[in-house]
Protein backbone atom coordinates (compact mmCIF):
# COMPACT_ATOMS: atom_id res chain seq x y z
CA UNK A 1 0.00 0.00 0.00
CA UNK A 2 1.22 3.56 -0.71
CA UNK A 3 2.48 5.65 2.19
CA UNK A 4 -0.22 7.68 3.92
CA UNK A 5 0.67 11.36 3.94
CA UNK A 6 -2.60 13.02 4.96
CA UNK A 7 -5.28 12.18 7.52
CA UNK A 8 -8.47 14.13 8.18
CA UNK A 9 -10.06 13.76 11.62
CA UNK A 10 -13.61 15.01 12.22
CA UNK A 11 -15.29 15.25 15.59
CA UNK A 12 -19.02 15.97 16.06
CA UNK A 13 -19.92 18.16 19.02
CA UNK A 14 -23.23 19.25 20.48
CA UNK A 15 -23.19 19.99 24.22
CA UNK A 16 -19.81 18.67 25.33
CA UNK A 17 -18.34 20.52 28.35
CA UNK A 18 -15.69 23.15 27.61
CA UNK A 19 -13.03 21.45 29.74
CA UNK A 20 -13.61 18.15 27.94
CA UNK A 21 -13.05 19.78 24.55
CA UNK A 22 -9.90 21.50 25.76
CA UNK A 23 -8.41 18.26 27.13
CA UNK A 24 -9.26 16.59 23.81
CA UNK A 25 -7.50 19.42 21.94
CA UNK A 26 -4.33 18.91 23.99
CA UNK A 27 -4.26 15.22 23.13
CA UNK A 28 -4.95 15.89 19.47
CA UNK A 29 -2.09 18.42 19.33
CA UNK A 30 0.29 15.77 20.67
CA UNK A 31 -0.95 13.23 18.12
CA UNK A 32 -0.61 15.84 15.38
CA UNK A 33 3.03 16.41 16.34
CA UNK A 34 3.77 12.68 16.52
CA UNK A 35 2.32 12.13 13.03
CA UNK A 36 4.22 15.11 11.66
CA UNK A 37 7.45 13.43 12.73
CA UNK A 38 6.41 10.47 10.58
CA UNK A 39 5.71 12.67 7.59
CA UNK A 40 1.93 12.51 7.99
CA UNK A 41 -0.21 15.65 8.05
CA UNK A 42 -3.19 15.53 10.40
CA UNK A 43 -6.02 17.92 9.58
CA UNK A 44 -8.72 18.12 12.21
CA UNK A 45 -12.11 19.75 12.36
CA UNK A 46 -15.20 19.86 14.52
CA UNK A 47 -18.71 19.27 13.21
CA UNK A 48 -20.87 21.62 15.27
CA UNK A 49 -24.50 20.61 15.59
CA UNK A 50 -26.17 23.67 17.08
CA UNK A 51 -24.69 23.40 20.56
CA UNK A 52 -21.13 23.98 21.73
CA UNK A 53 -19.28 26.84 20.01
CA UNK A 54 -15.75 25.56 19.45
CA UNK A 55 -14.72 29.00 18.24
CA UNK A 56 -14.94 30.12 21.87
CA UNK A 57 -13.82 26.98 23.69
CA UNK A 58 -11.27 25.11 21.56
CA UNK A 59 -7.51 25.41 22.05
CA UNK A 60 -6.99 25.10 18.31
CA UNK A 61 -5.33 28.10 16.68
CA UNK A 62 -8.07 28.37 14.08
CA UNK A 63 -11.02 26.33 15.39
CA UNK A 64 -13.23 26.84 12.34
CA UNK A 65 -15.79 24.00 12.14
CA UNK A 66 -15.88 22.01 8.94
CA UNK A 67 -19.64 22.40 9.20
CA UNK A 68 -21.78 24.33 11.68
CA UNK A 69 -25.53 23.95 12.11
CA UNK A 70 -27.38 26.82 13.72
CA UNK A 71 -29.94 24.36 15.09
CA UNK A 72 -29.47 20.77 16.18
CA UNK A 73 -30.27 18.35 13.35
CA UNK A 74 -29.00 15.16 15.00
CA UNK A 75 -25.78 13.20 14.86
CA UNK A 76 -26.66 11.16 11.76
CA UNK A 77 -27.29 14.19 9.55
CA UNK A 78 -24.29 16.01 11.01
CA UNK A 79 -21.97 13.15 10.14
CA UNK A 80 -23.27 12.85 6.58
CA UNK A 81 -22.85 16.60 6.11
CA UNK A 82 -19.34 16.35 7.52
CA UNK A 83 -18.36 13.44 5.27
CA UNK A 84 -19.70 15.27 2.20
CA UNK A 85 -17.81 18.44 3.04
CA UNK A 86 -14.59 16.56 3.78
CA UNK A 87 -14.75 14.84 0.40
CA UNK A 88 -15.64 18.07 -1.38
CA UNK A 89 -12.83 20.13 0.14
CA UNK A 90 -10.12 17.47 0.29
CA UNK A 91 -10.46 15.47 -2.89
CA UNK A 92 -7.02 13.87 -2.73
CA UNK A 93 -6.57 10.32 -1.54
CA UNK A 94 -6.56 10.39 2.27
CA UNK A 95 -7.85 8.67 5.38
CA UNK A 96 -10.94 10.16 7.03
CA UNK A 97 -11.34 9.39 10.73
CA UNK A 98 -14.39 10.06 12.87
CA UNK A 99 -13.84 10.20 16.63
CA UNK A 100 -15.67 11.72 19.57
CA UNK A 101 -14.45 13.98 22.35
CA UNK A 102 -15.64 11.90 25.27
CA UNK A 103 -14.98 8.23 24.70
CA UNK A 104 -12.30 7.92 22.00
CA UNK A 105 -8.55 7.90 22.54
CA UNK A 106 -6.81 10.18 20.01
CA UNK A 107 -3.58 8.19 20.32
CA UNK A 108 -5.30 5.33 18.50
CA UNK A 109 -4.97 7.47 15.35
CA UNK A 110 -1.33 6.40 15.17
CA UNK A 111 -2.43 2.76 15.07
CA UNK A 112 -5.11 3.53 12.49
CA UNK A 113 -2.49 5.04 10.18
CA UNK A 114 -0.21 2.04 10.70
CA UNK A 115 -2.96 -0.49 9.94
CA UNK A 116 -4.25 1.30 6.85
CA UNK A 117 -0.76 1.92 5.52
CA UNK A 118 0.27 -1.73 5.75
CA UNK A 119 -2.96 -3.58 4.92
CA UNK A 120 -5.60 -3.44 2.20
CA UNK A 121 -8.34 -2.46 4.67
CA UNK A 122 -10.77 0.07 3.19
CA UNK A 123 -12.62 0.69 6.45
CA UNK A 124 -11.69 0.28 10.08
CA UNK A 125 -13.75 0.38 13.24
CA UNK A 126 -12.51 0.59 16.81
CA UNK A 127 -15.15 -0.63 19.26
CA UNK A 128 -14.71 0.73 22.76
CA UNK A 129 -15.96 -1.37 25.63
CA UNK A 130 -18.30 0.25 28.12
CA UNK A 131 -16.84 -0.13 31.57
CA UNK A 132 -17.45 1.62 34.90
CA UNK A 133 -14.66 2.19 37.42
CA UNK A 134 -14.90 -0.33 40.25
CA UNK A 135 -16.27 -3.14 38.09
CA UNK A 136 -14.22 -6.07 36.87
CA UNK A 137 -13.23 -5.83 33.25
CA UNK A 138 -13.77 -8.79 30.95
CA UNK A 139 -10.65 -10.52 29.67
CA UNK A 140 -9.11 -9.30 26.45
CA UNK A 141 -9.81 -12.75 25.00
CA UNK A 142 -13.54 -12.21 25.68
CA UNK A 143 -13.46 -8.69 24.26
CA UNK A 144 -11.71 -9.82 21.08
CA UNK A 145 -14.10 -12.74 20.73
CA UNK A 146 -17.07 -10.36 20.86
CA UNK A 147 -15.45 -8.10 18.27
CA UNK A 148 -14.85 -11.10 16.00
CA UNK A 149 -18.42 -12.34 16.44
CA UNK A 150 -19.76 -8.91 15.56
CA UNK A 151 -17.51 -8.66 12.50
CA UNK A 152 -18.79 -12.01 11.29
CA UNK A 153 -22.41 -10.87 11.67
CA UNK A 154 -22.17 -7.99 9.16
CA UNK A 155 -22.61 -9.71 5.77
CA UNK A 156 -25.08 -11.25 5.67
CA UNK A 157 -26.50 -9.39 8.65
CA UNK A 158 -27.17 -11.56 11.67
CA UNK A 159 -29.72 -9.27 13.27
CA UNK A 160 -29.71 -10.98 16.66
CA UNK A 161 -25.93 -10.71 17.01
CA UNK A 162 -25.81 -7.14 15.74
CA UNK A 163 -28.57 -5.86 18.02
CA UNK A 164 -27.25 -7.67 21.09
CA UNK A 165 -23.77 -6.21 20.61
CA UNK A 166 -23.96 -2.81 18.96
CA UNK A 167 -24.11 -0.12 21.65
CA UNK A 168 -25.26 -2.74 24.13
CA UNK A 169 -21.69 -3.91 24.74
CA UNK A 170 -19.70 -1.49 22.66
CA UNK A 171 -20.37 1.45 20.34
CA UNK A 172 -18.77 1.79 16.91
CA UNK A 173 -18.35 5.55 16.61
CA UNK A 174 -14.55 5.42 16.25
CA UNK A 175 -14.16 4.72 12.52
CA UNK A 176 -11.77 5.32 9.62
CA UNK A 177 -12.29 5.12 5.87
CA UNK A 178 -10.30 5.58 2.74
CA UNK A 179 -11.78 8.63 1.08
CA UNK A 180 -12.62 6.87 -2.20
CA UNK A 181 -14.73 4.31 -0.31
CA UNK A 182 -16.47 6.99 1.72
CA UNK A 183 -17.29 8.86 -1.47
CA UNK A 184 -19.15 5.77 -2.70
CA UNK A 185 -20.93 5.31 0.63
CA UNK A 186 -22.20 8.88 1.10
CA UNK A 187 -25.05 8.69 -1.49
CA UNK A 188 -26.28 5.48 0.16
CA UNK A 189 -26.10 7.12 3.57
CA UNK A 190 -28.18 10.03 2.30
CA UNK A 191 -30.73 7.60 0.92
CA UNK A 192 -30.65 5.78 4.24
CA UNK A 193 -31.59 8.95 6.11
CA UNK A 194 -34.61 9.35 3.84
CA UNK A 195 -35.63 5.72 4.36
CA UNK A 196 -35.23 6.06 8.12
CA UNK A 197 -37.64 8.97 8.14
CA UNK A 198 -40.12 6.99 6.04
CA UNK A 199 -39.93 4.05 8.45
CA UNK A 200 -40.14 6.00 11.71
CA UNK A 201 -41.87 9.22 10.68
CA UNK A 202 -38.99 11.15 12.29
CA UNK A 203 -35.55 12.32 11.15
CA UNK A 204 -32.69 9.93 11.85
CA UNK A 205 -30.66 11.17 14.79
CA UNK A 206 -28.48 8.20 15.67
CA UNK A 207 -27.11 4.91 14.35
CA UNK A 208 -25.22 6.09 11.28
CA UNK A 209 -22.04 4.42 12.51
CA UNK A 210 -23.84 1.08 12.32
CA UNK A 211 -25.37 1.74 8.90
CA UNK A 212 -22.08 2.79 7.30
CA UNK A 213 -20.33 -0.40 8.42
CA UNK A 214 -23.22 -2.58 7.21
CA UNK A 215 -23.13 -0.86 3.81
CA UNK A 216 -19.36 -1.21 3.54
CA UNK A 217 -19.68 -4.91 4.34
CA UNK A 218 -22.36 -5.28 1.65
CA UNK A 219 -19.93 -3.82 -0.88
CA UNK A 220 -17.49 -6.60 -0.08
CA UNK A 221 -14.58 -4.32 0.81
CA UNK A 222 -12.01 -5.30 3.41
CA UNK A 223 -13.11 -4.13 6.85
CA UNK A 224 -10.69 -4.44 9.73
CA UNK A 225 -10.98 -3.64 13.43
CA UNK A 226 -9.05 -3.43 16.63
CA UNK A 227 -9.92 -2.68 20.24
CA UNK A 228 -10.53 1.03 20.84
CA UNK A 229 -10.06 0.93 24.61
CA UNK A 230 -12.22 1.17 27.72
CA UNK A 231 -14.79 3.92 28.01
CA UNK A 232 -16.86 5.27 30.87
CA UNK A 233 -20.29 5.83 29.32
CA UNK A 234 -22.49 8.87 29.76
CA UNK A 235 -24.52 7.56 32.71
CA UNK A 236 -27.71 9.27 31.52
CA UNK A 237 -27.42 7.26 28.30
CA UNK A 238 -27.15 3.90 30.09
CA UNK A 239 -30.50 3.78 31.83
CA UNK A 240 -32.74 0.85 30.91
CA UNK A 241 -34.97 3.18 28.90
CA UNK A 242 -32.09 4.67 26.92
CA UNK A 243 -30.57 1.26 26.22
CA UNK A 244 -33.92 -0.02 24.93
CA UNK A 245 -34.32 3.08 22.74
CA UNK A 246 -30.83 2.62 21.33
CA UNK A 247 -31.60 -1.00 20.49
CA UNK A 248 -34.76 0.07 18.67
CA UNK A 249 -32.87 2.70 16.68
CA UNK A 250 -30.31 0.06 15.77
CA UNK A 251 -33.13 -2.23 14.62
CA UNK A 252 -34.39 0.55 12.36
CA UNK A 253 -30.90 0.95 10.87
CA UNK A 254 -30.82 -2.76 10.10
CA UNK A 255 -34.16 -2.35 8.32
CA UNK A 256 -32.70 0.58 6.38
CA UNK A 257 -29.65 -1.47 5.45
CA UNK A 258 -31.92 -4.27 4.26
CA UNK A 259 -33.89 -1.80 2.10
CA UNK A 260 -30.57 -0.65 0.61
CA UNK A 261 -29.72 -4.17 -0.46
CA UNK A 262 -27.85 -5.62 2.50
CA UNK A 263 -28.69 -9.35 2.86
CA UNK A 264 -30.14 -10.39 6.21
CA UNK A 265 -30.10 -13.92 7.61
Amino acid sequence: MPKITKVLAITPVFKEPVDMIQVFDIKMELVQNALRERGVELLRFYLCDGGTSVENTSRMESPIPLISHEQNVGLAHTLVDGYKEAIRVYQADLIIIRLDVQEHDPWKILEIVDVMEHTDAEALFLPVYYWVEGQLRPSMREVQSRINDFSNSLAPINQLDVLSTYNQIFPLGYQAFRSDLLQKLVPMLEEGLVLCREITGKPATWGLDLLVILLAARMGVKIDSFFGGWSTPWLENRTAEHIANQREKARVMVEVAKALGCPVK
